[in-house]
């Protein structure tokens, strides 16, 4: 009987001993995987810079149809006010 629970404890080990080289090898791929999202993440602009790149486009627009509106009051294709 005590050599059979031997074995038996000899075969739980090998298998716990397999386990604990996937769990490893899943770890390593896990922070591989964490990596190249921080990589990611990092090339993402921040919201600070979304909400300048917004303003940006804005102002352009503006000052575009600012430029056209008075060209056409220069030429006279607009009414005076």
């Amino acid at each position: 009987m005590d050599n059979e629970c031997a074995t038996r404890l000899e075969v739980e080990f090998v298998v716990m001993r397999r386990d604990m080289g996937e769990i490893k090898t899943d770890q390593r791929e896990s922070r591989k995987d964490m990596a190249g999202i921080r990589n990611i993440l990092a090339k993402l602009p921040t919201s600070e810079r979304l909400f300048g790149y917004t303003a940006t486009v804005a102002a352009l627009a503006f000052a575009v149809v600012a430029v056209i509106v008075s060209i056409l009051a220069y030429i006279g294709a607009l009414p005076h006010p």
